[in-house]
């Protein structure tokens, strides 16, 4: 496998994305699809995250986790071939054994503590060094943009974004024209990472606006006060956990749907599921059967893979 030209091959591929003027994060290598199994690269501005889902691709101490020498040498030598200067490059492991939670530095130099990045004409704060996930959906990209569109030609007046996490299908609404968005979430810092992005963007942050709550049982108590919203976003894990009760996909999103459709009576739902387990007719089916399909969409094209596409998402009218 000569590593060096296939790392040259995904860079070449993307060269489109390094144009964009409204994006500076995205997916650079991924994995089985560009001929590298077990490796992902991300982009953000100046800055790479490599994401290892293989052991092999390691070297680790008691205090470290490294590249392995082939890995390691053939980025470096790859690197010039990007159009973008590469100050640093950080490594994440993400093997379903237990992990570090942290990325190591492995090139180059820290972001400053203010670093941001550009995705969809937002400004938001990435978590590069904490955590096993970076707090920017990367493959949203397109449908975003898709979300754009339906934003400027009909803006939502109330949005409700449930399992929000770090706020920015909140933020990528209120930039582009709606007047008003609720976030709830159970992560405090999670949410606390979304009034950051809000104020990245300009936007007035209203503690008011950042609910700590089980999302679902907060949609429950909306309804029973008679709340109404335009728009509801609700992108959640494929399966959660807290002290009073689970979620899964499978089992409890049609039901989720109806409670929403009653709380946005004359107005949208977004959806989406993130898992190759759950089929296009299956996560069309958790949607009741009067609702209009008004876009369907998958992972941005930079995260395909040779096999069926592992992100559904779609926006719904509800009738």
């Amino acid at each position: 496998m000569n590593l060096e030209y296939l790392l040259k091959k995904a860079f070449e591929r993307r060269a489109g994305l390094f144009k964009l003027e409204d994006t500076d994060c995205f997916r650079i290598v991924n994995g089985k699809a560009d001929g590298l199994p077990g490796l992902a690269i991300d982009r953000f501005g100046q800055f790479l995250l490599v994401q290892s889902y293989d052991g092999r691709l390691l070297e680790k101490s008691e205090e470290n986790i490294g590249l392995n020498k082939t890995y390691h040498n053939a980025l470096v030598t790859a690197l010039p071939n990007m159009p973008v200067e590469v100050k640093g490059i950080f490594l994440r492991s993400r093997e379903k054994t237990p992990a570090p939670r942290e990325s190591f530095l492995i090139g180059g130099v820290r972001p400053a503590a203010d670093f941001t990045v550009r995705q969809n004409g937002m400004r938001l704060a990435p978590g590069l060094t904490e955590g096993r996930n970076q707090g920017i959906f990367l493959d949203m990209r397109e449908i975003r943009n898709e979300l754009a569109v339906f934003y400027k030609s009909a803006p939502p007046e109330k949005m409700l974004n449930l399992f929000c996490y770090t706020g920015i299908f909140s933020v990528h609404a209120l930039v582009n024209g709606t007047a008003h968005a609720v976030n709830v979430d159970l992560s405090r810092s999670a949410l606390e990472r979304a009034e950051e992005n809000y104020a990245l963007n300009s936007l007035a942050v209203d503690k008011r606006d950042f609910i700590q709550a089980d999302a679902l049982e907060y949609a429950r108590r909306l309804k029973k006060k008679g709340d109404e919203f335009q728009l509801i976003v609700i992108d959640p894990p494929t399966f959660s956990r807290n002290k009073k009760r689970s979620f899964s996909v499978r089992k409890n999103y049609r039901a989720a749907h109806e409670l929403l459709g009653s709380l946005a009576p004359r107005g949208y739902v977004f959806s989406a599921v993130n898992t190759l387990g759950i089929s296009r007719e299956e996560y069309m089916s958790f949607h009741p059967c009067g609702w209009k399909l008004v876009f369907y969409g998958n992972e941005s094209w930079d995260f395909l893979t040779p096999g069926s596409p592992y992100l559904k998402a779609g926006l719904w009218e509800v009738k």
